[in-house]
């Protein structure tokens, strides 16, 4: 049980933190760790708020449910990156903004606290990682200094900040600060002030400062959106140590990245071509929930991303089913409709014969495990069975090439080959 966070306490944890946040101005990511992850909390908040001035922050809550950042999330959506690894959805998606800063974002830990070890030694991190480089912003991840694969984390980050008292963080190699006890404030010093909404006595100032601030935080998802695909062709050749924010170069012309073309254009006349649009959705997180909701009804479901809009808004479209025949999806969609998964004057028929192919040669008894592997880097993956008795892994579905585009830079991110093709097999 963590022990409580008083005020004064974490006034003198924020202002350790400010008065640290020098030593990450080079800096693109970094873990800030201690025995107390509440204390840790705190002076990454301190940290956030000096490091806001110039550029973006996004505080990544590994510990469970801190109060300090907890209390900064705006809305009432609990899902965080227990849920990105549990059910694939994009870390990136799961950022939101705070009414303190404009500049500063939060991602919780999610509807489930409890961070396992596979989820601080996954990739999904140096991606997400060489993403925020890229952007000349700043990651930084709050855990307790005992969590499992905190080093493998570490390794993925330009170093740490370690808090309190501990030598395990400080045994960690890339020590770019060491905060030790919060120091007392003197009696004729007034404490700074602690980073909660509630603090303020007057609450409308605040309310109108959270309604710009979630408005320029949409301002700035938009430009993200519009840059990522841009970004991602660069991720690969910057390997080298992190630079300044101001020193971030620009992106290569866009026509630099070939356009996709199907790998097996030999198979088009036996693939599965059919499936079924079950909805879309304007946020990632409520397709999924869709798929949640109603996993035990679709099959060899997949959420695809897709920008439809000309201003580059992107929608999720939650597919299911792949079928050799317009008239075995027309049934799958009306037992659908049957079953209330859609309405009656919901969901339709799609020709989508492509879809990006991940893994080939899978067991039967090992699909299960093929797809969750998938899920953890923030895949929408699904399998079909093919003639051989095994199984392909796939994800999406796609009338053309062009709208799979999206889903090739989201696999890059992930350190995966993007490999569109006729997708074969049936549904288990």
């Amino acid at each position: 049980m963590m022990p409580p966070d008083s005020a004064e306490r974490g006034m003198r944890w924020e202002a350790e933190g400010r008065r640290t946040a020098s030593a990450l101005d080079a800096a693109s990511a970094a873990v800030v760790a201690g025995a107390s992850p509440l204390a840790a909390a705190r002076v990454a908040l301190g940290i956030a708020m000096e490091q806001t001035a110039r550029r973006r922050v996004t505080i990544v809550d590994l510990a469970g449910e801190l109060p300090p950042l907890q209390s900064l999330v705006a809305g009432d959506d609990a899902h965080g990156v227990s849920d990105a690894f549990a059910f694939g959805i994009s870390l990136n998606r799961l950022a939101r903004p705070t009414g303190v800063e404009p500049n500063l974002f939060i991602i919780p830990s999610g509807a489930e606290p409890v961070i396992h070890d596979h989820v601080l030694a996954s990739p999904r991190w140096a991606a997400l990682v060489r993403s925020t480089r890229s952007e000349g912003a700043l990651l930084l991840f709050v855990a307790q200094d005992d969590a499992p694969q905190l080093a493998a984390l570490a390794a993925m980050t330009d170093g740490v900040v370690a808090v309190g008292d501990g030598d395990a963080v400080r045994a960690l190699p890339r020590v770019l600060a060491t905060v030790g006890a919060a120091r007392r404030t003197p009696a004729n010093q007034r404490p700074p002030r602690v980073i909660t909404p509630m603090s303020r006595r007057n609450p409308w100032p605040w309310v109108g400062a959270a309604l710009v601030a979630l408005a320029v935080a949409g301002a700035v998802w938009a430009v993200r959106d519009r840059r990522e695909r841009a970004a991602a062709r660069v991720l690969a050749a910057r390997e080298t140590p992190a630079a300044p924010a101001t020193a971030a170069p620009a992106a290569p012309p866009v026509d630099t990245v070939p356009p996709l073309v199907v790998a097996n254009p030999g198979d088009s006349a036996r693939a599965a071509a059919f499936g079924v649009e079950v909805m879309a959705a304007n946020t990632e997180v409520g397709a999924q929930l869709t798929l949640m909701e109603n996993a035990n009804y679709l099959s060899a479901p997949t959420i695809v991303p897709m920008q439809l809009t000309t201003d580059g808004a992107r929608w999720y479209k939650l597919f299911a089913g792949a079928y050799a025949t317009r008239r075995s999806a027309d049934s799958a969609l009306r037992q659908l409709r049957r079953r209330a998964v859609v309405s009656d004057s919901a969901g339709s028929v799609a020709r989508v014969p492509l879809a990006m192919r991940l893994t080939t040669d899978v067991p039967r008894d090992s699909v299960a495990r093929a797809i969750a592997s998938w899920q953890a880097r923030g895949i929408s993956a699904y399998a079909l069975l093919q003639a051989d008795g095994r199984a392909t892994v796939y994800a999406g579905a796609f009338s053309a090439p062009r709208d799979a585009e999206l889903l090739a830079t989201i696999l890059r991110e992930a350190d995966a080959t993007p490999t569109l093709v006729y997708r074969t097999g049936r549904v288990f």
